[in-house]
């Protein structure tokens, strides 16, 4: 790989397989601080609906949605039909839940820190490439999980990271940090490998090369979408192994 090129990993859903946490931090999120009540323990129907739709999800807001549709039995069988009620949705009570999201999450990180990240494995893949390649300077995680969650899942597996390689796009497109980057970085070719489909198709630029992760949250039609290269276990493998990606 040429050392201007730069690799853009996604944290969920490509190098952290983290949806029992993501599933317990919406679920006291929304039951138990948003509505204000106590269902006891979570549904073997709750939980597989939540699975179900977890490919639509892009940030921490978007789970009092599917939640929701979960709660009143709505069926979500696209990204549009996410997207439609996520669209008629609150921006209030959307800043709400996201703040009763993450104070679920702070609290089960606070009180029970091994249970937390036992919830939150690395893909074994993954682990290994991010452990041969030392997190080099030409790989970034751009994500929009907070950084210092991705921190402590990172260290708890032995991959202390620099700050400045944790990127979140916030209410920025994932294409924007890219492309600041590679600007600033000097770069005239970046890898970017998410598992959510609008992230990638947004980053329409002949410099990026996309990928969607075949062992991620997706949607099995998203892999026909001819702008974006589907991307098994052993291609990643053979991509970000073979990419000579130099050591810190």
């Amino acid at each position: 790989m040429n050392s201007r090129t730069l690799v853009f990993l996604d944290f969920d859903g490509v190098i952290c397989d983290s949806q029992q946490e993501c599933l317990y931090s919406a679920w006291t999120a929304y039951f138990r601080l948003y509505r204000k009540e106590d269902p006891g323990v979570i549904q073997l129907s709750f939980r597989n609906a939540f699975y179900a739709g977890r490919p639509f999800i892009r940030n921490s807001e978007d789970y009092l949605v599917l939640c929701e549709a979960i709660n009143d039995a709505r069926p979500l069988r696209s990204q549009a039909d996410f997207d439609a009620l996520l669209k008629s949705s609150n921006s209030g009570k959307l800043r709400q839940f996201r703040d009763c999201f993450y104070e679920a999450r702070t609290a089960l990180l606070s009180e029970d820190r091994d249970y937390w990240l036992g919830l939150n494995p690395l893909y074994p893949h993954m682990k290994k490439i991010l452990q041969h390649t030392r997190l080099s300077q030409q790989l970034y995680i751009l994500s929009t999980k907070r950084p210092g969650f991705i921190r402590e899942v990172l260290l708890q597996n032995g991959l202390p990271i620099d700050n400045e390689k944790i990127l979140n796009n916030g209410q920025r497109t994932k294409y924007d940090i890219i492309r600041e980057t590679m600007k600033n970085r000097k770069s005239d070719k970046a890898l970017f490998i998410d598992d959510q489909l609008d992230h990638l198709l947004k980053a329409d630029d002949p410099r990026v090369t996309c990928y969607l992760p075949l062992w991620g949250y997706i949607q099995k039609e998203w892999t026909a979408n001819s702008r974006i290269l589907p991307l098994s276990i052993p291609e990643s493998v053979r991509l970000l192994e073979a990419a000579e990606i130099k050591r810190l």
